[in-house]
Order: structure tokens, then sequence, then C-alpha cells
């Protein structure tokens, strides 16, 4: 987790750690594996890094159901990430045999741009805002 001293709080966007995130999913029947480095630019991008690496099983289903949206709508369907969240959860709780992954709502628009980034069959799919800091995420 990130440590900041108490007279440096203004400035944590800055002081963050380094990552490299391994995302794997199946894609048409295809298991893929994906690894970036990745240095957060805000503490909501720093959480969003750290549950991703321990939590790999939301990448995959968000792919899944975003691929589905796509293959039955259409290649140019769009949608809100907030919507493929719920089903995440949902589905996560359903198959859970423990407690599921507590997927935070500030997660979502780091999970759309990463999906859109890393998987060009989603290229446009969500509705993004501007974000305060750049984000790590290079091509949203």
């Amino acid at each position: 987790m990130l440590s900041t001293p108490p007279n440096e709080a203004q400035e944590t966007h800055s002081l963050v750690e380094a990552h490299q995130a391994t995302v794997a999913c199946e894609v048409g029947g295809v298991m893929t594996q994906l690894t970036f480095p990745v240095k957060a630019q805000s503490q909501l991008e720093e959480k969003f890094l750290e549950f991703h690496a321990k939590h790999p099983e939301v990448y995959s289903a968000l792919s899944k159901f975003a691929h589905q949206w796509r293959d039955r709508k259409g290649p140019d369907a769009r949608l809100g990430i907030k919507m493929v969240i719920e089903r995440v959860r949902w589905e996560l709780a359903l198959g859970a045999r423990d407690e599921s992954p507590r997927l935070n709502n500030n997660h979502s628009a780091f999970y759309a741009r990463l999906l859109m980034a890393q998987e060009p069959a989603l290229e446009g799919m969500f509705f993004l805002k501007k974000q305060r800091y750049e984000s790590c995420i290079q091509k949203y």
C-alpha cells in the first residue's frame, strides 16, 4: 500500500509505486495473457491496480460479458461499464464458495479504459468521461 508522510499529503498522486499488470482472459475460445508495466497516477488508480492484481477473475468476467454484448448487439454496440460491472458482481456472488471480491465503483472507469486499450474488439465500446489525472492506461 502507499505510504505518504503527513506533510506531503497534497502530492499523493505522484507518490505511487510502479506495478506490472498481468491479465488472463478467454477471448473467442482462446486463452490470452497480457502483461504490461504500469505506474499509477493517483491513489484511486493505485487502489485499482492493487485490486486488479489480486482479482484477475474480475477482468476476465468483464471481458467475457463485454464480448458477449458486442457479439449479440453488433460491432458498434456501446454501453456503460457499470452495467457490465453489476452483471459481474451478480455472477461472482452466485459462483463464490467463499466471499466474492468487493468490486469498488471507483474501479469502473479504469476497467473500461483497460478493456478498450487491451482488446481491439472492444475499442469505443464504453462511454468515458475525462479523468482528473492522466491514467497509466495509455490509450484512453
